[in-house]
C-alpha cells in the first residue's frame, strides 16, 4: 500500500510540474478560458490526493472567482463563475476518489438531504413544464438556474462528508475566516469606502457590482464570528475575533444595503437572546455604535441611505410619508408576481419563467410553484432543527456552541435578508451558508453516532 501511495505522490508530482507549464503560459496570455482549465485541473488534482482541500479551496473560490461570459440570449447574457466551475470538478472528483478507495458505503447523510433532492426535483420538474408551455424563453438560461441549486447541495452534501473530526472543522472555519478578513482588506485597501455616494462591492462583480451581496455575506460571517469570539476563553483569541469583527463594519456599513441592515439586527437580536455573554455582546454593540456614529462621512453616509427608504411628499395641506422608487417598485413586482402564479399555482411557472422578482421567497413560489416553495422551506426548516437540536439536545464545547449559536442568528439575518435580494441564489451568500450547515450537520451527525456507538465518516 505504502509503494502505492509513493507511485501516487510521484505522478502527482509529475502532472503538477506539467500544469504549471500550462498554467504560466495561459496567465501570459490572460486567457480566461485557459486559465479556468488550468486552474480547475490542478483543483481536481489536489482534491484527488488531499480531498479536505477541496472545501478550503471552495471557500476561497467562493468569494474571489470572475464570470465567463458563456452564451448571450436577447433578454440577459449566460454567465458562469469560476467556482461554478471549481464546484462541479472538486465534487466529482471528491466522489471519484470515494469510488475508487471503495469507500462509497460510508458516505453519510443528514435530515437534509431528503428535502433539498425534493426542492430540486420540483424546480427541475417545474421548469421543464415551463418550457412546454412556453414561459421559458431559454431552455438553457433555465436549467443553468436548476444546476446552481445542485451546486449548493453539494457543497453542502461534500462539506458534510470531508469534516471528518473537530480537528477537520477547526482549520475549515480558520480557512473560512482567513477568507473573510481578505474580503474586508481589499474593500479597505481597494476602494473609496469613505466618499460619500460609493457603494463597496465583493471583487469580481462584473460591470456593475452589487453591494446587497458583499453586505448579505459579511452580516452572516459577521454574526458567526461574533459569536464564536463571545465564547472563547482565550482572552488574546477573543479580542482578536472581536477586532475582525470590528473591522468588518467599515466595508459592511458601506454597502449602503437596507436588507443587509435588517439582517444584522435581525442576527444581534437572535444572538443575544441565544448567548450567556449578552453583557459582552451589549459593550460590543454600544462601543461599534459610538465609533462609527464619529465618522461623519460614513454615519451621513449610513443615516441617509435609511432615509431614503421614506420620502416626505407634500400633499395639500398635510405631510406624507411614501416609499421611494426602488422599495415601491419591488413591492409591485411582488404583486404581479402574485398575479402570475395565480395561473400555475402548483408547479409555477419554472426556472426563469416569470419576470425579475428580487425576493427570494416570492420568486419561488412563482417560478417552482407552491410545491417548489414548500420544499425549499421544508429544506431551511431541516437546517434550522439540526442546529436547534444541537444547542438544545447535546453538549457542545465553547466552539461549537459559538458557532452553532452564530449559525442559527446569521440564518435568520439571511431570511429577512432574502425579502429583498435572492439571497439563496447568490453563490458567495448561499455557497458560505451551505459550507457553514455542512459544518453544522457534521456536529449533528457526530454526537448521533457517538450516542448510538458506531463509526461514521470514512477515513479516506
Amino acid at each position: 500500500m505504502r509503494r502505492i501511495n509513493i507511485i501516487f505522490w510521484l505522478i502527482y508530482i509529475l502532472i503538477i510540474i506539467l500544469f504549471l507549464g500550462f498554467g504560466i503560459q495561459a496567465f501570459e496570455k490572460m486567457n480566461l478560458t485557459l486559465i479556468t482549465i488550468f486552474l480547475a485541473s490542478l483543483c481536481s488534482l489536489i482534491t484527488f490526493f488531499e480531498y479536505e482541500w477541496g472545501i478550503y479551496l471552495l471557500i476561497v473560490s467562493m468569494l474571489f472567482s470572475p464570470e465567463i461570459l458563456i452564451a448571450q440570449l436577447p433578454k440577459r447574457d449566460v454567465v458562469l463563475r469560476i467556482d461554478d466551475i471549481l464546484i462541479l470538478v472538486i465534487t466529482l472528483t471528491w466522489l471519484a476518489r470515494v469510488a475508487i478507495m471503495k469507500n462509497l458505503q460510508y458516505l453519510v447523510f443528514t435530515p437534509v438531504h431528503r428535502p433539498f433532492f425534493i426542492f430540486i426535483a420540483a424546480s427541475l420538474f417545474s421548469t421543464a413544464f415551463g418550457i412546454l408551455n412556453g414561459y421559458i424563453d431559454s431552455a438553457t438560461r433555465g436549467f443553468l438556474y436548476v444546476v446552481k441549486f445542485f451546486e449548493f447541495f453539494m457543497i453542502f452534501f461534500l462539506t458534510v462528508n470531508v469534516i471528518n473530526s473537530d480537528r477537520v472543522l477547526i482549520r475549515a472555519l480558520n480557512f473560512y475566516f482567513i477568507t473573510f478578513t481578505g474580503i474586508i482588506l481589499y474593500v479597505v485597501i481597494s476602494q473609496p469606502f469613505m466618499e460619500l455616494g460609493i457603494r463597496v462591492t465583493a471583487p469580481f462583480e462584473g460591470k456593475v457590482g452589487e453591494p446587497n451581496t458583499l453586505g448579505g455575506y459579511l452580516a452572516f460571517s459577521f454574526i458567526i464570528l461574533l459569536s464564536i469570539a463571545l465564547k472563547n476563553r482565550n482572552y488574546f483569541i477573543r479580542y482578536l475575533l472581536m477586532t475582525i469583527t470590528f473591522l468588518s463594519l467599515i466595508p459592511f456599513l458601506n454597502t449602503l444595503s437596507r436588507g443587509s441592515y435588517i439582517a444584522i439586527a435581525i442576527s444581534l437580536f437572535a444572538l443575544f437572546f441565544m448567548t450567556d455573554r449578552k453583557i459582552s455582546l451589549l459593550v460590543f454593540i454600544v462601543i461599534a455604535t459610538i465609533v462609527f456614529s464619529n465618522y461623519s462621512v460614513m454615519a451621513e453616509k449610513v443615516i441617509n441611505r435609511i432615509k431614503e427608504t421614506f420620502i416626505i411628499s407634500p400633499d395639500g395641506e398635510y405631510t406624507r410619508l411614501i416609499l421611494d422608487e426602488s422599495t415601491r417598485a419591488r413591492l409591485n413586482s411582488y404583486v404581479d408576481a402574485v398575479k402570475l402564479w395565480r395561473a400555475t399555482p402548483f408547479l409555477g411557472r419554472g426556472i426563469t419563467g416569470a419576470i425579475f422578482i428580487d425576493g427570494y421567497f416570492v420568486r419561488v413560489l412563482v417560478e417552482a410553484g407552491v410545491v417548489g416553495l414548500f420544499s425549499i422551506v421544508y429544506t431551511l426548516y431541516s437546517v434550522f432543527r439540526v442546529a436547534r437540536n444541537l444547542v438544545k439536545n447535546i453538549e457542545l464545547n465553547d466552539l461549537q456552541i459559538g458557532l452553532v449559536q452564530g449559525f442559527i442568528a446569521g440564518f435568520l439575518g439571511l431570511i429577512g435578508h432574502s425579502a429583498g435580494a435572492n439571497t439563496f441564489l447568490i453563490v458567495r451568500i448561499s455557497g458560505s451558508f451551505w459550507i457553514m450547515a455542512g459544518m453544522i450537520g457534521y456536529l449533528y451527525l457526530k454526537h448521533f453516532y457517538e450516542q448510538k456507538n458506531i463509526t461514521h465518516h470514512y477515513t479516506a
